[in-house]
């Protein structure tokens, strides 16, 4: 017969969705720090793009043609 004490070593560790998710995170904390950053990196990148347009469109309003080719 198993004690109370056996059942609850053998019970699983998992206790819901975010646990198990933490879990993961903590085993594959490498790849997790590394999407991370790109991640990062990636959504910064997006910023720039639309600044260069509206600097080259508001340099070509002003009649600075030289502001848009430096």
């Amino acid at each position: 017969m198993t004690s109370p004490a056996d059942a609850e070593q053998r019970a699983p560790t998992f206790r819901g969705p975010w646990s198990y998710l933490a879990w993961l995170v903590l085993r594959q904390r490498r790849r997790v720090a590394l999407g991370a950053f790109l991640g990062t990196v990636w959504m910064v990148g997006l910023v720039f793009p639309p600044y260069l347009l509206a600097r080259a469109v508001d340099s070509l309003a002003d009649a600075d043609r030289g502001a848009v080719f430096a």
